[in-house]
């Protein structure tokens, strides 16, 4: 045993100074929220700044679908040098850079200066991301699969609760200049934290050579396996409905119901609120009542939301619905990322996990192009419909998937009994 390098590195030198599960939990669960809420104010910030500069429509959704585009081309690389550099440099590096290009936003008051420093932000992203991901990921089997979703659930409440509330108060009580500074100062403030949770991670040896090569059979997975294939799918309409929601729903509310900013924002809350209810509490519903039916009813549900969305002139329906699509958009998502899981046992969770990475920022990149596109040419509003269309699609065909692969695994139990 003496004589194996890695045991002998993790046995006497990381172990000991590895912490207590529960604190590292805790310490973990704050680095997420803290995160989370300077994405949160920063997304909602841009959205309010963007209509401070008078942007177009089409202006507007690409600005927001720049805050997804640095995602879409990074994640993989940044998947394939985690190893190599580090979680804490990537985080760091990222962090620091991003916090420098918020605090110079605001220097340009013009929509096309704004459009540039959101796409070069988003290009940080993946390496803050992406390394909170896999320090927890490796760090699960410390504290049990019961808090497998604490991760996700701790930077949706900083992103979608906390972070649009405080960035309200922030824009009705502080210049875009002092905003833009204070989301740079939270980004700043992870680092504080950053070292005492990221420095546990134990590092795979690299595998630059056949890197690239890895990226290729990721992406081929969806070709050889229908099952991945339609949870990509799922995932892509879940992230583009919350991306277009999020995105557009301010702008909705002030221009067509004359609702305040930060009764506006209140929108993103109220549907992230039911979004992480969903996701940390509703992980069971699957084991109870069937995939098929949890799938249908998620379906139904967000299908009803964005109806009532698209057609309603009664500010208390749109409350509703927000609340009830962030539910069923919530449990769809706990639901397939179940589903998602089962297929990472049988492909391996490393080439699933680098090709979900990609798949959710498409989605949520898609969202937001189609409604500054079709915005320009259609009411926002209206655009709601369309997302109600797909979900009903989607429901249509994952019933008719699910109940096949399931005829499938029993017929293939049936012979091999």
């Amino acid at each position: 045993m003496r004589t194996d390098p890695i045991s002998i590195e993790i046995g006497s030198a990381t172990e000991p100074t590895r912490p207590q599960p529960a604190h590292f939990l805790l310490n973990f669960v704050a680095l997420s929220l803290i995160a989370g809420i300077g994405v949160g104010v920063a997304k909602v910030s841009t959205t309010l700044y963007a209509l401070h500069l008078h942007a177009s429509t089409v202006q507007i959704g690409l600005i927001s679908a720049a805050q997804m585009i640095g995602m879409l081309f990074m994640s993989i690389p940044v998947g394939l040098v985690l190893d190599a550099w580090g979680p804490l440099r990537l985080f760091m590096t990222g962090s620091i850079v991003a916090g420098l290009l918020y605090c110079l936003t605001p220097s340009v008051a013009d929509p096309n200066f704004l459009l540039l420093c959101t796409a070069l932000i988003s290009f940080c992203m993946p390496s803050r991301f992406i390394s909170l991901n896999a320090v927890f990921m490796q760090q699960l089997s410390r504290f049990g699969d019961a808090k497998a979703g604490w991760f996700r659930g701790s930077h949706m409440i900083g992103m979608f609760l906390l972070g649009p509330a405080i960035a309200s108060t922030l824009v009705s009580l502080l210049d875009f200049q002092w905003v833009f500074l204070a989301i740079g100062v939270s980004f700043a403030a992870t680092l504080i934290l950053a070292p005492k949770v990221l420095r546990v991670y134990q590092p795979r040896p690299p595998v630059s050579v056949v890197g690239w090569a890895r990226v290729g059979n990721q992406l081929a997975l969806l070709r050889q396996h229908s099952g991945l294939r339609h949870s990509c799918l799922i995932e892509m309409l879940v992230t583009s409905c919350m991306m277009f929601f999020t995105a557009f729903i301010v702008v909705i509310a002030i221009r067509q119901f004359a609702l305040s900013a930060s009764t506006a924002a209140g929108l993103i809350t109220a549907q992230g609120l039911t979004f992480v209810f969903a996701l940390m509490s509703l992980g069971g519903l699957a084991s109870r009542w069937g995939r098929v039916r949890v799938f249908q009813w998620s379906f139904s549900l967000s299908a009803l939301s964005l109806f009532i969305l698209g057609l309603t002139a009664q500010p208390i329906l749109i409350w509703f619905a927000a609340a009830s699509l962030g539910l069923g958009l919530g449990v769809l998502q706990v639901a397939n990322m179940s589903r998602i899981a089962q297929i990472g046992e049988d492909l391996g969770q490393g080439q699933v996990g680098g090709l979900m990475a990609l798949i959710g920022p498409l989605g949520a990149f898609s969202g937001t192009v189609l409604g500054g596109v079709l915005g320009q040419w259609l009411d926002l509003q209206r655009l709601f419909l369309f997302f109600m269309v797909l979900f009903v699609i989607a429901a249509g065909l994952s019933a008719k998937h699910i109940r096949r692969a399931h005829c499938i695994s029993s017929n293939l139990q049936g012979v091999s009994q």
